[in-house]
């Protein structure tokens, strides 16, 4: 009779083969839907939202109509990587805007995608030390983690993020690297990049209403209508919204003088300045 240990292999093994052949299955789905198609691949608390509402507002108008709303943005060809194989229906509609429109379809994701080939990558950069207090409060706070403990987590994800968007640059027909601080202080100007590379032309008057109705105060009144934010329960409980301050310059505030110098040295060791940017971008 075979040993439980050698049981509970025997056993085990269909259930890891079925679970590694699904997640396969669903980098597969995701290269595939974002190949050729447009990609944002953003560092988390850089503008992510923002810029998808931007864009999705954008399509609203242009399409000329006004009535679709942030619940919308899968018919406005805006699609979450993160639910790409469990939202049939959201991609349904994102491939039938692209089918209706002739413009790209848009994928958002957090991750790297290995060996994918967009014609068009939107990457998105910040001062660290602000994306940092911001993710700190987002990821760490509600699970009991300091600051001090946080900050060699924090530093290998930004970095990792970071050196992807600048591998999957290379191999995109496109590349637009966007910062969180032009999104806040010029939004025409750099809305304008991101709806031009996107799409060919961008019309200003229709920028301006899609500018206007992703504000923080209509994002937040979107949450209300909802019932609950936009993020996860375990956030909820200490977080009444997905934004919670986007302020410029609050990680100089946040971190001691000894905390800001740590992170300096280990981001300028992997080649970013504090502005979140590679020297060699």
């Amino acid at each position: 009779m075979p040993s439980p240990k050698k049981l509970f292999k025997k056993m085990a093994r269909p259930f890891i083969q079925r679970a590694t052949k699904n997640y396969l299955s669903n980098a597969q789905v995701l290269k595939g839907f974002i190949d050729g198609q447009g990609f944002l691949l953003t560092q988390p608390k850089t503008g992510t939202n923002f810029i998808v509402n931007v864009i999705a507002f954008y399509n609203a108008e242009l399409i000329g109509d006004r009535d679709l709303t942030l619940d919308d943005r899968y018919s406005l060809g805006i699609v979450h990587g993160g639910h790409i194989v469990r939202d049939s229906g959201g991609i349904t509609e994102a491939l039938k805007f692209h089918r209706r429109s002739q413009q790209m379809m848009i994928t958002r994701f957090h991750d790297d995608v290995p060996g994918v080939r967009p014609a068009l990558l939107i990457a998105t950069t910040r001062n660290v030390l602000d994306q940092f207090t911001s993710l700190w409060y987002y990821q760490y706070e509600t699970r009991g983690i300091s600051v001090d403990d946080a900050i060699p987590e924090l530093v290998q994800q930004y970095v990792a993020r970071n050196h992807a968007q600048a591998e999957i640059a290379g191999r995109s027909d496109k590349a637009l690297f966007v910062r969180y601080e032009d999104l806040i202080e010029r939004p025409e100007e750099a809305f304008q990049a991101i709806i031009t590379a996107a799409y060919g032309t961008c019309q200003m008057d229709l920028l301006a209403r899609a500018i206007e109705r992703s504000s923080t105060k209509n994002f937040k009144e979107w949450e209300a209508k909802r019932g609950k934010p936009a993020i996860s329960e375990e956030l909820a409980k200490t977080q009444k919204s997905f934004i919670r301050s986007g302020k410029i310059g609050e990680g100089e505030e946040f971190f001691s003088e000894a905390q800001r110098e740590q992170i300096a040295r280990l981001m300028r060791a992997s080649g970013i300045s504090l502005d979140g940017d590679r020297a060699a971008q």
